[in-house]
């Protein structure tokens, strides 16, 4: 190789000097989620450049629960996490000041499946009592969203039922195969490897498309999140945040094919044209408004699921109104 000539490195040196703010400039962010296609908004941003185009560097770090997630975000090992609204009415209980900054989705995207061999009536609640029902965790959404199904049932889901813990949708699934359980309340993918990877289960009652009583449609959404103390101290990056995730959870609705490919990523194991229906089926549940029925919504589900001690408002648990036009992006 023939040696640079001293314009020629000067060059280069003023060139990666020149490049050095732009590449400073993107800021290390980190978001807890969870393998469910109701978090999905979130990695849109992320693989399809959204929060690149905001200066961001986000890695979404995943956890097994929505507790896990919110002890990462009280704890300061993420800025952000994605689980569901009435996440924040629960800690504030505790005296823990979080928020709901955009909605991910916006109505409940649970499903509740039965063995295929089941030979009960397709939604008839009633129907499970007496029956072993799989949750992920005690206090999760799966907990709290079976609760708001039974109670207008006429079922106590701490007496007529037995609600067992199992960790996570996959576990769920497995318990359906071996008959450890004779229902399971699941999000997506759960939904589909049961119903039609795995082929365990079928659908006893779809919340996505507004079955069921009206409580438990409105029972919960899901929410990016962070502590009130880290949005005051970031209020930019909050803002930068939410504009990327909004404008993602558009361009996901608008192209699901688009979507199905970046699904590809998270789960390359399944099969592409069963991500496109899922994303199909998922899309029109993405929306980034929090409206004040939907907090209403789940504050009264809460409390009749006995998960909290008080009802909360949009004011008391939503992001303040200054940010609140990024939901419109």
């Amino acid at each position: 190789m023939f040696p640079r000539s001293p314009a020629r490195t000067l060059r280069c040196l003023l060139l990666g000097v020149m490049l050095l703010p732009t590449l400073a400039a993107a800021q290390e962010v980190k978001i807890a989620s969870f393998r469910a296609f109701a978090f999905f908004p979130a990695w849109f941003a992320k693989d399809a450049g959204f929060f690149e185009r905001e200066g961001l560097n986000v890695e979404i770090l995943f956890f097994s629960s929505g507790n896990e997630m919110t002890s990462a975000m009280l704890s300061r090992s993420v800025s952000f996490s994605t689980t569901s609204a009435d996440r924040p009415m629960l800690l504030r209980d505790k005296g823990q000041q979080t928020l709901n900054l955009i909605a991910l989705t916006v109505r409940s995207p649970f499903s509740l499946l039965v063995p295929p061999t089941a030979s009960l009536a397709y939604a008839d609640i009633a129907a499970l009592k007496g029956k072993k029902i799989g949750i992920t965790q005690r206090g999760s959404s799966t907990d709290t969203a079976i609760r708001v199904l039974l109670r207008p049932a006429g079922i106590d889901p701490d007496r007529d039922v037995t609600l067992l813990a199992l960790g996570s949708a996959e576990n769920g699934v497995a318990a359906l195969k071996t008959g450890q359980i004779e229902a399971l309340i699941v999000t997506e993918p759960g939904t589909s490897i049961a119903t039609h990877q795995e082929k365990v289960a079928k659908l006893h009652l779809d919340l996505r498309k507004g079955e069921g009583p009206p409580a438990a449609s409105r029972a919960t959404f899901f929410t990016l999140q962070a502590t009130e103390d880290f949005v005051r101290a970031n209020t930019e990056l909050t803002r930068k945040v939410m504009r990327a995730v909004c404008l993602a959870t558009k361009a996901a609705k608008a192209d699901v094919p688009a979507a199905a490919k970046v699904a590809q990523k998270y789960y390359p194991k399944m099969d592409p044209a069963l991500l496109s229906v899922i994303l199909a089926n998922e899309a029109p549940t993405f929306g980034s408004e929090i409206t004040a029925d939907m907090i209403s919504g789940v504050s009264e589900s809460a409390l009749a699921a006995k998960v909290i001690q008080k009802a909360y408002t949009l004011d008391n648990v939503v992001i303040g109104k200054d940010h609140r036009p990024l939901w419109r992006c």
